[in-house]
């Protein structure tokens, strides 16, 4: 099952952690971990298209990935971040609706 941890700070996203398998088919063939992947990825290269990689923290391996939303004194630069995680959240909990015994989204 793959699990994507939301952590909140003062209502916004602050950290995203993704990790886990889907195991609806056979690696390569497994759209769920496509989507998963496909969604959260593109979040993250946004963040870093917009705040720069020195800003965004964010560590990856198989099956795992996580990383840090960061927070700027720039209120367009916040509000830019914030659309990014919270479109990603939207795809995350579709996804999740369509394939609940494979992926579980959380927001702490």
């Amino acid at each position: 099952m793959i699990k994507a941890t939301l952590k909140r700070r003062e209502g916004r996203i602050s950290e995203v952690c993704v990790k886990g398998h889907a195991f609806y088919r056979e690696p390569g063939e497994d759209i769920v971990c496509s989507a998963v992947s496909a969604v959260v990825q593109t979040a993250l290269l946004g963040l870093i298209k917009f705040c720069g990689e020195d800003r965004v923290a964010y560590k990856t391996k198989d099956g795992y990935l996580a990383f840090t939303v960061p927070v700027s004194d720039d209120v367009a630069e916040n509000y830019r971040t914030e659309a990014i995680v919270e479109t990603m959240t939207e795809g995350l909990r579709d996804i999740e609706k369509g394939y609940k015994a494979f992926v579980k989204v959380e927001e702490i």
